[in-house]
């Protein structure tokens, strides 16, 4: 049912397990991308994260395995996306696998990259993904963040991030901190645009 029309998107969620085999065996063999995404849409229907993240962690196509991340992360995968993540050794790679930790990434493990890693690249897109965590306190995370953080480019990706949420009470404690006076200058700039619907936005500029 589900693979009726190869070049189909549709795909039925009922998938047994022969079948799930059957579309393993077929996928393995063919070098047909359509064929191939066929089969990454009818185990995102099915939910099967298992046969996904066996692809994400073999597949060379570069954009069959985007694929497969990316639905494991539309699925709540992000435990299988850790998994992969664990054996990228590319900085590209890190950073494509962080920007599918969408709302429900890890904070814990977010936090401890954006902090560790040693690319400004991965840091930032840790940052992104930090930034759209439902759970816990973002905000306060990025701002340990980027007290941590020396890169330039990272702490401006940060101060953009806490503007875009409406964090004034973050970026206010961003800028009373901050000895730099060109990022200063950036936050406070922020908290002006936030002046209208911030009132620690307010507060901060008439003090100053």
């Amino acid at each position: 049912r589900c693979l009726s029309d190869w070049s189909s998107d549709v795909c039925s969620s009922d998938l047994d397990s022969n079948a799930a085999q059957l579309f393993s065996e077929i996928y393995a063999a063919s070098n047909d991308v359509n064929v191939k995404r066929a089969i990454l849409n009818t185990y995102t229907a099915a939910k099967d994260k298992d046969r996904l993240t066996q692809i994400a962690k073999t597949e060379k196509n570069p954009d069959l395995r985007n694929q497969a991340i990316r639905d494991l992360g539309e699925i709540d995968g992000q435990p299988e996306i850790w998994q992969i993540y664990q054996s990228e050794t590319t900085p590209e790679g890190k950073a494509t696998l962080l920007g599918y930790m969408h709302e429900n990434g890890n904070l814990d493990k977010l936090v401890e990259i954006a902090r560790t890693d040693k690319d400004p690249g991965v840091r930032m897109a840790a940052v992104h993904a930090i930034a759209s965590q439902r759970a816990g306190n973002p905000g306060a995370a990025l701002v340990s963040v980027y007290t941590a953080d020396q890169d330039l480019q990272v702490k401006q990706s940060i101060v953009n991030n806490l503007a875009g949420a409406r964090n004034g009470k973050a970026l206010v404690d961003l800028a009373r901190a901050e000895k730099d006076v060109k990022l200063k200058l950036r936050i406070v700039e922020q908290l002006s645009n936030m002046a209208k619907y911030s009132k620690e936005a307010q507060d901060y500029l008439q003090e100053i």
